[in-house]
């Protein structure tokens, strides 16, 4: 098929040009960057275009449009969340409007997070207040591309969790950016669980769905298969990553008044940076985050490649790769840098 992908030189972007390109797809790439990564070009056809802008590049003349692009940050104002992934959401649908198939990476955080989610399943509706604007963003974006169904053969529209594996440059950064003197703060016991998705799955779960028949709409969680606790989240990837850290129960009550506070100086400052920890991440990190998997595994016959040990163990052959883990937490990485 030819599949045009934004984001190209983001984190999933970068693993769906790769993959879908070893299946003998024919890629047009697209990103914010003006020359390409190298290794890029020898996957796909690169077309500059930063989604902030206001030119469009020409026409998408293909099968399939997988959106990835997007402002993944928990911090930021609306405006600057709204022109990237709401207003940049519109211009990717017209770019490929005339494409058979449209896919958009959405995200978990469309459902509620101020409570907690078991096995949540795709139907539940959108709740009417979003602890931060990347997920009010996202869901937004949602409600336009569904708007937006009877202009394509289909639309899908997945909800990953928590994305990790090579490439990362957010979630498991943060959490190696935390370690003091050897030691790793847990918020409450670390005993609730966390659906966690490996971009690996991401692009095996994208074949499945481009080699699909059904047309319409379809709306998919999807993460790796088993759900796990935050104190084996952590202890896997400290194994992975061959470090002797001590987990720190640290009550929710007492870290509440130290991340508002937080928040607070980093508004008054007007930092463009995010602190390490948000309000909305510690309240996360007491309740439990499971994404129901029956309708991908039902409709899809989902059964993915990776887990978590595989998924850590890769990330630490590509930090290794860079340099080391405080290269990986200290500067911008190119996901296109490094061995896979």
């Amino acid at each position: 098929m030819k599949i045009g992908i934004t984001g190209a030189t983001g984190f999933v972007g970068s693993h769906l040009v790769r993959h879908l390109a070893s299946e003998g797809h024919k890629i047009t790439a697209y990103g914010r960057k003006s020359i390409p990564p190298l290794p890029l070009k020898e996957y796909a056809e690169y077309i500059s275009w930063d989604l902030d802008s206001d030119s469009l590049p020409s026409q998408f003349d293909g099968d399939v449009f997988i959106h990835t692009a997007g402002f993944v940050e928990f911090w930021g104002s609306y405006q600057e969340m709204y022109k990237t992934n709401i207003e940049g959401t519109l211009k990717a649908l017209e770019v490929a409007k005339n494409a058979k198939h449209f896919i958009y990476i959405s995200t978990a955080s469309v459902y509620d997070s101020f409570k907690g989610k078991h096995k949540v399943a795709e139907g539940i509706h959108y709740p009417k207040r979003y602890a931060n604007n990347y997920a009010k963003t996202k869901a937004e974006a949602e409600k336009i591309i569904i708007k937006h169904q009877n202009k394509f053969d289909r639309i899908t529209i997945i909800r990953p969790h928590a994305i990790y594996g090579p490439g990362d440059r957010t979630l498991i950064p943060r959490i190696l950016s935390s370690i003091r003197n050897n030691k790793a703060i847990i918020i409450g016991s670390g005993k609730n669980k966390f659906s966690i998705t490996h971009v690996g799955n991401i692009c095996y779960g994208i074949s499945l769905i481009i080699n699909s028949k059904p047309k319409g709409l379809k709306i998919y969680n999807l993460t790796d298969i088993e759900a796990l606790s935050i104190n084996d989240i952590y202890h896997h990837l400290f194994s992975a990553f061959n470090m002797k850290v001590q987990k720190m129960h640290v009550p929710y009550s007492v870290v509440l008044p130290l991340t508002m506070m937080l928040e607070s100086i980093y508004k008054l400052i007007n930092s463009k940076k995010s602190p390490l920890l948000t309000v909305d991440i510690a309240r996360q990190f007491t309740q439990e985050s499971t994404l129901s998997l029956e309708k991908i595994k039902s409709e899809l016959k989902y059964n993915p490649p990776y887990d978590i040990k595989d998924g850590f163990r890769d990330l630490n052959v590509w930090v290794d790769s860079l340099g080391g883990v405080k290269k990986y937490i200290s500067n911008p990485i190119n996901p296109w840098e490094g061995k896979l």
